[in-house]
């Protein structure tokens, strides 16, 4: 049989979605990451980010095992594209916002929130920060940026981190260095960026996740 269903979940990074991609038979890892780094693939697509990390959609797909990986991100990247709505592009606008930034926020919410009332809390949290005019608070402080800086450099999940992780030196070291990470830290589903464009509107600068 050619077709094959595949469900991506929600919050997987790349590098998951590419183990699981290369379980299923549907291709190598190797190939469908490099396939990810492919510019013309993100212009094509109007994705302006150094890395497709974030854009690749979270759902259920049917893909051909013959075809190469190339055409299995082409899909997810035009799942995203649609279900990024024109009320979503004219929110950016309305928070001046770069559609990379709030996928980078989504994407944090996504890995922070453990239930669905929690995401509108968590980015709130994180637009406080990122506004307020205490400097101590613009750095947000989340293990899960970390936690993705550690998986690509060891390819292991570390649930636990200990207080020297917080130390590496890593754009994606929210401890480290303020503001949001370098980029997107896993693929968020469409309730994560929704909240990510929608924040709740509250006087918190922290949550326990």
């Amino acid at each position: 049989v050619r077709l094959h269903r595949l469900t991506i979940p929600e919050g997987y990074t790349i590098d998951q979605i590419a183990e699981v991609v290369e379980k299923e038979g549907l291709g190598s890892a190797a190939a469908f990451k490099a396939a990810t780094r492919n510019r013309d693939t993100a212009r094509a697509h109007g994705i302006a980010a150094a890395s497709l990390e974030g854009y690749l959609f979270p759902d259920t797909y049917i893909f051909d095992k013959t075809k190469p990986e190339e055409e299995a991100i082409d899909k997810m990247l035009q799942n995203f594209e649609n279900k990024f709505k024109d009320a979503y592009k004219d929110r950016l606008e309305v928070l001046g916002m770069t559609m990379d930034e709030i996928i980078i926020i989504a994407s944090l919410i996504e890995r922070e929130a453990q239930v669905d009332d929690e995401r509108d809390v968590i980015s709130g949290v994180i637009y406080n920060r990122l506004n307020s005019s205490d400097a101590s608070l613009n750095y947000l402080q989340i293990d899960a940026t970390i936690q993705y800086y550690l998986l690509n450099e060891t390819c292991e999940v570390k649930e636990e981190l200990l207080t020297e992780d917080t130390l590496v030196d890593s754009p994606y070291n929210t401890y480290k260095y303020p503001g949001l990470p370098r980029g997107p830290i896993c693929n968020p589903g469409e309730k994560s960026i929704i909240a990510a464009l929608y924040p709740d509107t509250h006087n918190y600068y922290y949550y326990v996740a």
